[in-house]
């Protein structure tokens, strides 16, 4: 708390006055963390919703892999091993923010309509999507560095490739169990 207080030009008794406690601390980081890598996804979103599916999917797998380059401490914040109760339920609070935006940019894809809830097809290849771009992430940056525009790329090909060679029976039997 004092390096914290020191890096702020700040007096740890403020900081304890402002978030009560050093847990309370690290989740409002944590919390600010994930709606900057929300913001950030989101504002791609809007400016890709008219290209084509495959565009789509290379310009949001780079804007996440662009996020992760260039705020590296608050990606391993989110998304690095360690995890408390807190970070857990941010991340899984984001993903599943992130999950549901792109399952409703998949519904239009697949129904060619705007639908006001995803359906449960939908839901399910976005949870996929957003596994490739948090694990791909986090194994190019975290774990193996990585070129994070090459490693972007080959994260965009593999689902790009995946939406393009769907087989919609298989899709839609395991929806029906």
């Amino acid at each position: 708390m004092a390096a914290i207080a020191d890096q702020a030009r700040s007096t740890k008794p403020t900081l304890y006055t402002h978030f009560g406690n050093k847990q309370q601390l690290y989740r409002t980081c944590l919390q600010r963390e994930a709606d900057k890598l929300a913001q950030w996804l989101f504002a791609t979103y809007r400016q890709t919703a008219d290209l084509a599916i495959h565009e789509q999917v290379r310009t949001d797998m780079r804007a996440f892999f662009d996020y992760a380059a260039t705020h590296p401490n608050g990606f391993r914040l989110l998304f690095d091993d360690y995890s408390s109760v807190d970070s857990a339920q941010v991340r899984e609070n984001l993903q599943q923010t992130i999950t549901h935006r792109i399952a409703q940019r998949i519904q239009v894809v697949l129904d060619e309509r705007t639908a006001a809830e995803p359906a449960a097809n939908a839901k399910l290849l976005a949870a996929m999507i957003v596994g490739i771009a948090i694990h791909g992430a986090r194994h190019a940056l975290l774990i193996h560095p990585l070129d994070p525009a090459k490693a972007s790329e080959l994260a965009s090909s593999l689902t790009s490739a995946g939406l393009r060679h769907i087989d919609r029976e298989i899709l839609n039997e395991l929806l029906e169990e």
